[in-house]
């Protein structure tokens, strides 16, 4: 069983630019008493006039906390930029839509928490009818539909089963790469913190706010979301892969850039990475290979070989 539920095209357009880490919290002005079983999707339809489905997450829990624990909780994960502005929206919303008022400035709200959500693009927004659901205008709240949620881009997605291989470049420009990358970067992330213990695999730090899944081979499309393509790592860690001021080598140890000589990261040198408890999932020789021999920055130049 999946759901559809009412989004604010605000909230969406928030999490499609700057998606958070770890969860996010769908949160309603007042609480809806949600009950779906974990893992369940939750698709986020996006109100009238779009009425377009904008996405989804995997449900972890539903809480009802006060509007100010759900800020110190979950922060820009609420889809809001501020205190001030979540209790507005709350205020606005219940005031139009709920026959009880709000009492006081910290008003109860029902928080329905999610975990690698997809935000997708107006491009790629489908309707309910164009997937043969029927959501009713009427409907305030959500509407719980017997089946699976399935949207077209899961269709282009890697199988966790088949081996990684090197993706050929596909000529699309930076932006509609980054575009791509971003749709189904959630379930990426999922697939590879949950293959690494939920822990970088070159420092062991399991902080879930600062861990990302960084890719070996450079995104080039949706075939890229390879667990084999991917490596969880801290945020810095992931930003010096990326430069080309670390890579991993054949035998799974780190090698620094002679760039970072003169930075603490120089310790990193030979470390050996934690590799998932499962095979199947540790990093493609092939990715490996590519991001050694395109992606790194060696400090050696022809000239000097």
């Amino acid at each position: 069983m999946f759901a559809l539920a009412v989004t604010d095209p605000r909230w969406h357009d928030q999490m499609l630019s700057d998606p958070p880490t770890g969860l996010v919290n769908f949160w309603t002005p007042t609480p809806w008493k949600v009950q779906l079983k974990p893992g369940s999707r939750w698709g986020f339809m996006l109100k009238s006039p779009i009425r377009r489905i904008g996405g989804f997450g995997s449900l972890v829990t539903y809480e009802e906390v006060t509007v100010e624990h759900a800020w110190e909780r979950w922060g820009l994960a609420n889809g809001v930029q501020s205190l001030a502005d979540f209790r507005s929206r709350i205020i606005g919303f219940a005031s139009r839509r709920s026959s009880a008022p709000i009492i006081g400035n910290d008003p109860t709200i029902g928080c329905v928490l999610l975990d690698a959500c997809v935000f997708l693009p107006a491009d790629q927004q489908p309707t309910p009818e164009e997937l043969g659901l029927s959501f009713q205008p009427q409907i305030v709240k959500w509407k719980g539909f017997e089946g699976e949620l399935h949207l077209a881009f899961e269709d282009i997605l890697p199988k966790a089963s088949a081996g990684f291989k090197l993706v050929d470049r596909d000529g699309a420009n930076w932006e509609q790469r980054r575009t791509k990358k971003r749709i189904a970067q959630g379930l990426f992330r999922r697939d590879v913190l949950e293959a690494y213990g939920r822990q970088c695999a070159a420092t062991g730090t399991a902080c879930e706010q600062v861990l990302e899944a960084a890719h070996i081979q450079p995104f080039v499309n949706l075939k890229s979301n390879h667990v084999q393509n991917g490596i969880a790592f801290r945020r810095d860690v992931h930003c010096l892969f990326d430069a080309g001021l670390l890579t991993i080598r054949p035998d799974y140890t780190i090698q620094v850039s002679p760039y970072l000589t003169a930075t603490p990261y120089k310790e990193m040198e030979g470390r050996k990475l934690a590799l998932p408890a499962s095979l199947g999932a540790a990093p493609a020789a092939a990715a490996i290979s590519y991001h050694r021999s395109q992606v790194f920055r060696s400090g050696e130049t022809s000239d000097s070989k």
